[in-house]
């Protein structure tokens, strides 16, 4: 139903079910009350699914709407690349990536995955140059692990294309002989008429 999807959600291998909890994904363009309001939502549904609270991770890429719903509804702890958010009735954690949170924990090589992640989805840039950190071994894998992903899509997108193009080939070259054998046949019966309307 509409609003009750969110980006991602992990879910733990069987085994070990028990013991993990899901985890979704989101990335978010700015933090404002109504996201809050839809996240708690993703998270009870994901409940409703799994029957256990999962972590919430945002994104964010413009950071809170106001400082004053940053101050009065999240904590940045020290050591802490994340927000976090009171949950205990709806979720295990929340964490809330900035660019002001992650801000001290870019200049660190090799940069952690997760941090590395938000960065990345921070900075907007489709090409690795285009980053400030394009040198860091994690940022590069990153890249490199998207390439290998859009290289299969865009292969995929290829065959497709070439497929639909013999189609419609295809489709066009028996347009074109349906044509032909149309025009033939009324030609042909044309100057059947007029041989029969000849006097004898």
């Amino acid at each position: 139903p509409w609003r009750r999807r969110t980006d991602s959600l992990y879910l733990p291998l069987p085994q070990f079910g028990c013991d993990l909890p899901s985890v979704i994904v989101k990335d978010q363009k700015k933090v404002d009350r109504a996201f809050i309001t839809r996240a708690i939502r993703y998270c009870l549904n994901a409940f409703e699914n799994t029957k256990s609270f999962p972590i919430l991770m945002v994104i964010s890429i413009n950071r809170f709407s106001s400082k004053k719903l940053r101050d009065t509804s999240f904590t940045l702890a020290e050591g802490d690349p994340f927000y976090t958010h009171p949950c205990q009735s709806w979720a295990t954690k929340v964490w809330v990536y900035t660019p002001d949170s992650i801000s001290s924990f870019t200049d660190i090589s090799p940069m952690d995955p997760i941090v590395a992640i938000a960065y990345v989805f921070m900075m907007q840039q489709q090409i690795i140059i285009g980053m400030d950190r394009y040198n860091d071994p994690t940022i590069q894998q990153i890249y490199k692990v998207s390439l290998s992903i859009f290289s299969v899509e865009a292969d995929v997108a290829k065959q497709s294309i070439e497929q639909m193009q013999v189609f419609c080939d295809a489709v066009q070259s028996q347009f074109k002989k349906g044509e032909h054998y149309s025009i033939s046949t009324s030609a042909s019966t044309k100057a059947r008429s007029r041989r029969d309307s000849w006097p004898m």
